[in-house]
């Protein structure tokens, strides 16, 4: 039973670190996963994570522009958000 909670309970802190990465709108899908990285976010878990939260994965224009992290509709701010490239 302990693993079961120890796991529920690392996914829970991978949600909560999502929803913070999105928390300002859509983000470049290497931004997020390097902040996850930073935050001890496993791949695997930020997958689970981003499946379960509803992220929605788009890419904006053909070969080698990057993919994007969006928020799911109910966690967007309103219209005139701008993309958060984490400092780039």
């Amino acid at each position: 039973m302990y693993k079961v909670d120890e796991e529920r309970d690392t996914l829970q802190e991978a949600e909560e670190v999502l929803s913070d990465i999105l928390s300002n709108g859509p983000v470049e899908a290497s931004e997020a996963k390097k902040q996850a990285k930073i935050k001890n976010v496993s791949k695997r878990t930020l997958e689970r994570a981003k499946a379960n939260l509803g992220v929605i994965s788009c890419k904006l224009g053909g070969p080698g522009t990057p993919w994007l992290w969006e928020p799911p509709k109910e966690m967007n701010k309103p219209a005139g958000a701008r993309i958060n490239k984490g400092g780039e």
